[in-house]
């Protein structure tokens, strides 16, 4: 990853990038998304071009890592004095500007030095309509790294230490968390994303979705696409139902549904906005085709509930069921063949 990361210090390649990324999130019926470029400032403005181009509410900012040889060279900010003032020109450059939104994004515990997580932490006292995201006990490896390298019982401790949690924070993944974890995050109101087929192709280990709920946790779906294998929220939402399925709580369809709408509005703090069709929010949605495929057409026929037209449009369903993707009231995605749409 590290490698084709560097490339996004060339504007253009970061603009093409971001072209493409959007086009496929918008095809498979994402609209918001916090989304992490590269530590380049180059691949921020590419990407937030893009976005302000499509009238897209995302949000995003420069990835910051400063500890050797965790962020390696060409990656890693060269001084604090440098990442603050980068963070800071892209900051007042994007942030509030159309629909967009600048996220403080420490990459991860490993690649931080407490320095950087200070910085951090002080910039969003500064602008605290900010975001913070960042990556948090992906797997037991990082746990056992944060612990060596920082002398913390968890990431979610060590953040919760330097002021990083909050309302408007989205830590991803938080497989491997426990009860107190649960609380601090529950206790700040610190979203989770949940990326399920991130965490199943690496094997990084099961999130246990229903004590995160349980706890009062914000949870939103992620498709993690560094390591995910799919755009689709459709797909990623079939992953989650297994990962729930296998940690003996199965993932309801409604509640499912919830987490890729509504529920990530929320845990983003934009549900004043976006993530439902009451009078007043901007009209982002997705047209569905519950006959997208002869299997999805022939499931949902014999379905005789909406919970089990969208169970199976969650099990069976990809990309192909979005017929159209509309961007404040606009078609972006418009769909016109394949089955059930004349050509």
């Amino acid at each position: 990853m590290y490698p084709r990361e560097r490339e996004f210090d060339d504007r253009d390649h970061a603009r093409r990038a971001a072209d493409f990324l959007l086009d496929t999130l918008l095809a498979a019926g994402t609209t918001t998304a916090g989304v992490f470029p590269t530590a380049h400032p180059a691949s921020v403005d590419g990407f937030l071009s893009a976005a302000l181009d499509r009238d897209l509410r995302m949000i995003s900012g420069k990835v910051l890592m400063d500890r050797a040889p965790h962020a390696p060279d060409g990656l890693r900010d060269p001084d604090l004095a440098t990442a603050e003032h980068q963070t800071r020109d892209l900051l007042e450059r994007w942030h509030r500007r159309g629909r967009l939104g600048y996220a403080l994004s420490p990459r991860f515990a490993p690649t931080s030095t407490e320095a950087l997580l200070t910085m951090v932490a002080r910039l969003h006292r500064e602008i605290p309509d900010l975001w913070i995201q960042s990556h948090a006990a992906e797997n037991q490896e990082e746990v056992a790294l944060v612990n060596h390298l920082f002398g913390t019982d968890s990431p979610v401790a060590l953040f919760d230490a330097h002021g990083l949690l909050g309302p408007r924070s989205i830590l991803g993944h938080c497989v491997h968390i426990d009860p107190t974890d649960r609380r601090r995050l529950a206790r700040t109101g610190t979203a989770v994303a949940h990326c399920p087929t991130s965490n199943l192709f690496l094997g990084s280990g099961l999130f246990d979705l229903s004590s995160a709920l349980a706890a009062g946790i914000p949870v939103g779906i992620g498709t993690d696409v560094g390591a995910g294998t799919s755009y689709s929220p459709l797909v990623t939402l079939n992953a989650a139902h297994a990962v729930a399925a296998l940690r003996g709580h199965p993932l309801s369809a409604l509640r499912a549904f919830y987490l890729a709408t509504l529920g990530g509005a929320r845990a983003l703090r934009l549900d004043g906005a976006i993530g439902n069709l009451h009078p007043g929010r901007e009209a982002d949605f997705v047209v569905l085709d519950w006959a997208a495929t002869p299997v999805l057409r022939r499931r949902t026929r014999r379905a005789t509930t909406l919970t089990e037209r969208l169970l199976a449009l969650m099990t069976l369903g990809d990309d192909r069921a979005v017929t159209a993707t509309y961007v404040l009231g606009r078609p972006h995605h418009p769909r016109t063949t394949g089955p059930g749409h004349p050509r």
